[in-house]
């Protein structure tokens, strides 16, 4: 069921349009497999994750919404995951490390992603703008290696630290999430 190097990292039972099953966090990818079956219904790369969204404090159920890219361009898909667990205490804890563990993992993603892209075509403007190009280049491979150097120990700290300051969750979401700054800078400011 899970590919070579693959690692699961976080899995709770939920449902997902009236069907149960459980949902997993790898460190490539979201999977939710059927109740009863050993083949994965749903895979999401973390790249492919454009959002998500949680249910309130004080919703009767506890949710987990993910807006995902399309694999053939058309529309994007939504999930909708609801927890299983009767104890909606523990079921928002679960569902809040999933939360953390996604904004993080989409957050590498895309600066893996922006690290690999390269700027097309080059234009005949002075040499300092390809200079800090160049640079700007270099800074995120860097920072998507440092990111990707985070120790379990660390990143389960900060998913505790994000799930206890909604404050600070929000300023999380609207600076790494939205590609302004890498993660790395935003916790070194934080120390």
């Amino acid at each position: 069921m899970w590919e070579e190097n693959e690692i699961v990292e976080l899995s709770s039972e939920t449902i997902l349009q009236k069907k149960e099953g459980v949902l997993y966090c790898t460190n490539t990818r979201i999977a939710w497999v059927l109740s009863n079956s050993s083949k994965i219904a749903i895979s999401v790369p973390f790249i492919q994750i454009k959002n998500q969204q949680v249910s309130t404090q004080d919703a009767s159920r506890v949710k987990l919404r993910l807006l995902v890219n399309s694999d053939n361009g058309g529309n994007d898909v939504v999930y909708t995951f609801l927890w299983k667990e009767l104890d909606r205490e523990i079921a928002r804890t679960e569902r809040d490390a999933f939360k953390n563990s996604l904004a993080i993992k989409m957050s590498r993603a895309r600066q893996s992603t922006a690290a690999e892209t390269k700027p097309e075509g080059t234009s005949s403007s002075a040499k300092t703008d390809d200079d800090s190009a160049t640079n700007l280049k270099k800074r995120k491979i860097l920072d998507s290696g440092a990111a990707s150097n985070i120790s379990e120990h660390t990143l389960k700290i900060r998913q505790l630290i994000l799930s206890n300051n909604e404050e600070l969750l929000h300023l999380h979401k609207n600076l790494v999430q939205s590609g302004i700054i890498p993660e790395e800078e935003f916790w070194e400011t934080r120390k």
